[in-house]
Order: C-alpha cells, then structure tokens, then sequence
C-alpha cells in the first residue's frame, strides 16, 4: 500500500489552482520549515530539485504522493501506481465534506470500469 492526496475537480486547470492555493499560497511555512529541518540527511542525499518537490509534497500533503486532476486523470495515475506493484493506496482529502462525494460519484464508478475496485 501507499498514502495519496487527492484534489480532484472537473478540469486540471481547477485541480492544479486548487492545490496551488491550499499547498503553496496557503501553507504553514513555519511548520513545513521545521519538519524540513528535522529532515537533514534527506536535505544532504538529494539535489535542490527533489528537495523542493519534496517541501511541496509536505505543505500539500505531509509528504504523500498527489494525486491532481480531473476525475480520468485520478483514475490514470492510481492504475499506473497498481502497475508498479502496489495492491492499494489509502487517499485523503483537504475537505472530505466537499471533495469525497464528488470523488465517489466522478471516480469510482472509473475505478471499478478500470479494474481498480470490485464492487
């Protein structure tokens, strides 16, 4: 299993806003410096580039991979995480009470069509 977080909207151009805004533009910068800190050997092992993606991955997420995009694009990166082996992905969301009722009607009935979910 692996950990995702999903922001999921009609359009990419929605998701990728919608994840700029909370994750970048809205983040806890002091908390997401001190957790960076603590993170020292991972600062030390890797280049300023995967760093950086990985600071972002935090502010959006505490480091879980994102899921951003529309309800197809959800579906195509979750099929291309099961192609690598993984037998299931827990997934959370910035709101539950806004986002998981349009996940469950947009994305799941995708997931069961691609052979993700059973029933």
């Amino acid at each position: 299993y692996t950990v995702c977080h999903v922001v999921c909207r009609e359009t990419q151009q929605e998701a990728e806003d919608y994840y700029r805004h909370y994750a970048l533009e809205c983040a806890d910068e002091g908390a997401v410096d001190e957790h960076m800190r603590k993170k020292k050997e991972f600062a030390n092992s890797h280049d300023a580039k995967a760093f950086t993606e990985y600071r972002q991955r935090f502010a959006g997420g505490a480091g879980t991979f994102p899921l951003i995009g529309t309800p197809e694009k959800i579906v195509d990166d979750l099929t291309k995480i099961m192609d690598q082996g993984y037998s299931g992905a827990a997934l959370t969301f910035v709101n539950y009470t806004y986002e998981l009722p349009f996940f469950c009607d947009r994305v799941l009935p995708l997931m069961r069509q691609a052979g993700l979910r059973v029933n």
